[in-house]
């Protein structure tokens, strides 16, 4: 579809919705001018403005309708692994639990979609990207698959990570913690990856392990609040210092994602010869999680830099 006839098709999107009175076929026709010309942003924007604008409308009569052009051949044969891997993270974006049997049927054309334009544009960091959205709904053997298909391509960190993130999401520490350390070796100056293995190591409770990983980490970004923070919670949980539990609470307000701050909270005050008046101060530091059912790679390191 050339640029004008995208163009023609986005306009009368709009008339059919906002003239018309006929939003649900103005989406049937952004969802073909997907399908015909998946390079063209245009029909995207449309689209995501008419879901902000008429969802209220559209909501009711769209309910079963799980991206429809991505059955379509056209856009299968068009469409990069780049955009693709952004509609995953974008579709990630909301934070439903997606872990189920009914989210899983819902998202077949996805993953149909993932297999077809990762074998035909196999580009590792946006494969990488993609096996998130298998693994969110518990499709862990494609997560898989993509990272190896990435592999077979070039060793990135980004797949390391994502092969990582699988198998802590499957319960598997030591698979998840050796993958962690594979993307070390790949990038062995990423501060992010330290926080991530040192989380890990904190989950599998060796909390000394934890603490020297920090250590690492803050020798490549040494003002990096989430590392200052886990920092002072697994010196914490070590030692039993009042000086670092202090310094969790000092640095607790300015970690964004409050599911991690609680963690830390959690991890440091389950040490040993705390003052309890300070451990109470601790308590009060908590908040109300944010991502409810979270299952990224690490809550604290490479999470942040994909989110950002």
């Amino acid at each position: 579809m050339s640029n004008q006839s995208v163009a023609a098709g986005v306009s009368l999107a709009g008339v059919m919705a906002h003239c018309g009175g006929s939003p649900v076929g103005a989406v049937k026709v952004l969802v073909g001018a997907i399908a015909s010309a998946p390079a063209a942003p245009q029909p995207y924007t449309a689209l995501a403005e008419l879901w902000r604008d008429r969802r209220s409308e559209l909501k009711e009569s769209l309910e079963e309708c799980a991206a429809p052009w991505f059955g379509d051949a056209r856009f299968l044969g068009a469409v990069g692994a780049g955009a693709l891997a952004e509609a995953c993270l974008r579709t990630l974006d909301y934070c439903h639990d997606l872990d189920t049997d009914e989210m899983r049927e819902r998202f077949a054309p996805w993953f149909h979609a993932l297999d077809v334009v990762s074998e035909r544009n196999p580009v590792p960091e946006s494969l990488a990207a993609m096996a998130r959205l298998p693994r969110a709904c518990g499709r862990y053997e494609l997560s898989f698959a993509l990272c190896d298909r990435a592999d077979a391509v070039n060793r990135v960190m980004w797949t390391a990570v994502a092969r990582a993130a699988t198998w802590r999401a499957m319960g598997d520490l030591d698979q998840a913690a050796a993958a962690f350390e594979g993307a070390l070796l790949l990038d062995p100056a990423n501060w992010s990856l330290y926080l991530d293995l040192a989380d890990l190591r904190a989950e599998q409770g060796d909390f000394a392990a934890a603490a020297s990983l920090v250590e690492q980490g803050l020798e490549y970004e040494p003002h990096e609040v989430s590392l200052r923070a886990a920092g002072a919670a697994y010196r914490t949980r070590v030692s039993g210092s009042s000086d670092d539990l202090m310094a969790l609470i000092a640095l607790a307000p300015e970690l964004a994602n409050t599911t991690y701050r609680n963690l830390l909270i959690d991890y440091a005050c389950a040490g040993t010869q705390l003052p309890r008046r300070l451990v109470a101060k601790a308590h009060r530091s908590r908040k109300r999680s944010t991502w409810p059912g979270y299952k990224g790679p690490g809550l604290g390191g490479s999470a942040q830099l994909a989110a950002g």
